[in-house]
């Protein structure tokens, strides 16, 4: 069974070819068409498959990673070990969000279908980036042009395959020395009061998980995708049976140790199995509908999303004096100029009371 990419921006899992390369009946045997279709799609020289099965080849009946060959990410193996790994490859994708398969769509359409390796040039590159800072978003009907922030998601993408690519020598040269990235474009961070907080804390939710999720993120600062993957194994108490959270975060990809509070660590709930869920019913259709409701009924009406609570923990930390080294640690900001956008935010919070008291009557 060989795992193999038919292109460049081909999102992990999503686009990938399966094909069983060992003995499927007694006459065909798919290893030359693989083999072939790596060839054209620009893996390695054409010239390279009149060594096909032959001594101290790379081309092989049965394709293996310890060859070397380019587009290959698994080896062959026993018969029917290919629909194992498709099985997976076809659910990790369906886990995923959609974010590699718009960024391909974006690809596809910039390259008008038709892309090898080696037309991947920094001038390519370039390229693409100034193709997604003006093109339209597909994701919208209202024909607006991909905000900025979104435009450097989708970028992210490419240039982590560029990444890969380069890795896997799938590229001669480190196409992203030579190009620079998209800046990030600061956005209006949107977050609750202490007030509102404790207001909504009081107020019913009509699903009780999502309540103590959302309560969770305020008082810890977690994203929704940590929260929702949190299991009881990664909740453990210290040498001074204070609670600490350690975990790998799903955007970063750092390893985390985080203390929480006693409140944090009640909304948790009574634990469970190991590997059980914490928030175990937790989804993410929650965040629309029922997150709607719940402000409402607590007499907030302003366009709070769950990624508010994570602003809210940040700039209630802010305005409980504590320092802005130790809150991009406690979020797991990587640069310190992330952590201090709340710090602005907060800034201009304080600019809009300087007119509310006033000597003058009204």
């Amino acid at each position: 069974m060989t795992h193999a990419h038919p292109g460049l921006l081909s999102p992990p899992s999503s686009h990938a070819i399966a094909a069983t390369t060992g003995r499927v009946d007694a006459i065909v045997h798919v290893a030359p068409v693989l083999c072939a279709a790596l060839a054209n799609a620009g893996y390695f020289d054409k010239k390279e498959l009149l060594s096909l099965r032959k001594l101290n080849s790379r081309l092989q009946g049965h394709t293996s990673k310890d060859h070397a060959l380019p587009g290959i990410e698994t080896s062959s193996g026993s018969l029917g070990q290919g629909l194992s790994i498709a099985v997976g490859m076809a659910l990790a994708a369906k886990m995923d969000n959609q974010t590699w398969q718009v960024a391909y769509t974006h690809f596809f359409n910039y390259t008008k279908g038709v892309c090898v390796m080696r037309d991947v040039t920094p001038k390519f590159a370039n390229g693409f980036k100034d193709y997604l800072l003006s093109v339209k978003n597909i994701r919208h009907e209202n024909g607006e042009v991909l905000r900025q922030n979104t435009a450097l998601a989708y970028y992210g993408k490419f240039r982590a395959l560029l990444k890969q690519a380069y890795k896997q020598k799938l590229l001669t040269e480190n196409v992203n020395d030579f190009i620079d990235g998209i800046k990030e474009e600061e956005t209006e961070r949107e977050f609750i009061t202490l007030e509102e907080l404790r207001t909504l804390a009081e107020t019913k939710c009509e699903v009780d998980v999502f309540k103590n999720a959302a309560l969770f993120s305020c008082l810890t600062g977690l994203r929704y995708s940590d929260i929702e993957k949190l299991i009881w194994e990664e909740i453990r108490l210290d040498v001074a049976d204070d609670a600490v959270i350690r975990f790998r975060q799903k955007k970063t990809k750092g390893l985390e140790t985080m203390p929480i509070s006693q409140e944090a660590l009640e909304l948790c709930g009574e634990r469970l199995n190991p590997t059980d869920k914490v928030f175990k019913g937790f989804k993410y259709n929650m965040t629309q509908t029922v997150l709607k409701r719940w402000l409402l009924s607590a007499g907030i009406f302003r366009n709070v999303t769950f990624h508010s609570f994570r602003h809210t923990y940040a700039t209630l930390q802010l305005e409980a004096n504590t320092d802005i080294y130790t809150i991009q640690k406690m979020l797991g900001h990587r640069k310190i100029e992330t952590t201090m956008q709340y710090a602005k935010l907060l800034d201009e919070k304080k600019k809009q009371t300087t007119n509310k008291i006033s000597l003058k009557r009204k």
